[in-house]
């Protein structure tokens, strides 16, 4: 692994997570008979259970059905191997898998599974793999999302998270295992219901340069998001957050083209942050991002980190919390982005404001943050290489 704390896509993200382990809070991981489960996967299921039961309510989003999403789960005990394996919502019937009693499984349609873990694991450890999860492994020739979990990740998904958004000290953070089944069985949804100019993910901005202009209102759309969903967030004060991102967007847009992955990851970001503030007590004020580039160096050592920090990590927080926004507005406009719609799209439709609007939303933004603070950052990062 390359020594860079920037993960610069969802990919990177999630081997920093796989490797992610400490062995602090390692609980007893002696051998389970293969028609049993641990403690950990009952945790686990349980979690499983909760997230399922709040997106059948839709109030998170309309028909993302997290409960009917076919998963294989691979246990890794501390010592780096897998060990077991369970099915959830299995496709077919599956020869040699046990089914797991009621109790045990939160009545789920659970099966202890042990057959695939080695072929699974080796193939999300390949070269090509993302040291986590894959969304096409292959049990009776249905298809089946799965990843890696380890007892510590169980657990670290009930604590709160506490990072600068996307940028991580592998040494130090421990990220949970629900978090990324939320999350990325939510781009299995987008595929299965997105239109497809919403969900492809385009990097217009790789090799692009970073002017300072640009660098300027990037900071400043990441500012006016500060700790979001807290804070006093009423109607009124986040129509006009909506405004001023309209606004900073379409000044963008003169000189760049829109990314994209704010849509794709910015909604699955949203989706996911809402659920765990929900379901986990001591995450239910988890902003969807810690501080900001101005407060937090965010690993910015190298124009090429810039680059990625700008042009791809910070789309999830920006995007999610446009959505958060978008939602508590008017709820049903989210529904607008499975039409084929990207969240600036949906947000600028919702205000429909002409030239002198704009302009003066894009004042009122700078006006709500330390703008000369933004001018004097954006200089720093001018001298780096």
């Amino acid at each position: 692994m390359k020594n860079n704390f920037l993960i610069n896509s969802v990919i990177l993200m999630s081997f920093f997570f796989f490797s992610c382990s400490s062995d602090d809070n390692d609980v007893n991981e002696e051998a389970v008979p293969e028609d049993e489960i641990s403690v950990i996967d009952k945790q686990l299921l349980t979690q499983i259970k909760k997230a399922g039961k709040l997106f059948d309510t839709n109030e998170i989003w309309n028909d993302y059905k997290f409960s009917e999403m076919p998963l294989y789960l691979i246990h890794k005990n501390k010592n780096g191997k897998v060990d077991r394996g369970i099915i959830v919502n299995p496709q077919s019937v599956i020869n040699e898998a046990i089914e797991i009693n009621d109790e045990s499984n939160q009545k789920l349609k659970t099966y202890r599974f042990d057959n695939e873990v080695d072929r699974a694991f080796k193939i999300i450890t390949s070269e090509e793999g993302n040291g986590l999860y894959d969304f096409n492994f292959k049990i009776n020739d249905e298809k089946y999302y799965i990843q890696v979990y380890t007892d510590d990740e169980v657990i670290a998904g009930e604590k709160l998270q506490a990072y600068p958004g996307g940028f991580f000290d592998v040494n130090s953070v421990t990220f949970g295992s629900i978090d990324f089944l939320i999350h990325e069985n939510f781009h299995t949804f987008q595929e299965l219901t997105f239109k497809k100019s919403a969900i492809i993910v385009v990097k217009e901005f790789k090799g692009q340069r970073n002017s300072n202009e640009l660098l300027e209102l990037r900071t400043l759309m990441h500012q006016i998001f500060k700790n979001f969903p807290n804070g006093n967030l009423n109607k009124s004060a986040l129509e006009e957050k909506l405004k001023q991102y309209v606004a900073i967007r379409s000044k963008q847009l003169e000189s760049s083209s829109y990314n994209l992955t704010e849509t794709r990851e910015g909604t699955a970001r949203y989706i996911e942050k809402m659920a765990l503030r929900s379901i986990f007590p001591e995450r239910a004020s988890e902003p969807f991002i810690e501080g900001t580039v101005l407060e937090n160096e965010y690993g910015i050592k190298s124009k090429q980190i810039l680059n990625d920090v700008f042009n791809f990590q910070l789309s999830y927080e920006i995007g999610a919390s446009a959505c958060y926004a978008l939602n508590t507005v008017n709820r049903n406009v989210l529904d607008d982005i499975n039409t084929g719609k990207s969240i600036y799209e949906v947000a600028k439709k919702m205000f429909n404001m002409n030239d002198t609007e704009l302009a003066k939303h894009l004042e009122k933004a700078k006006e709500s943050v330390d703008w000369k603070a933004i001018q004097t950052k954006v200089l720093t990062w001018n001298k780096l290489k």
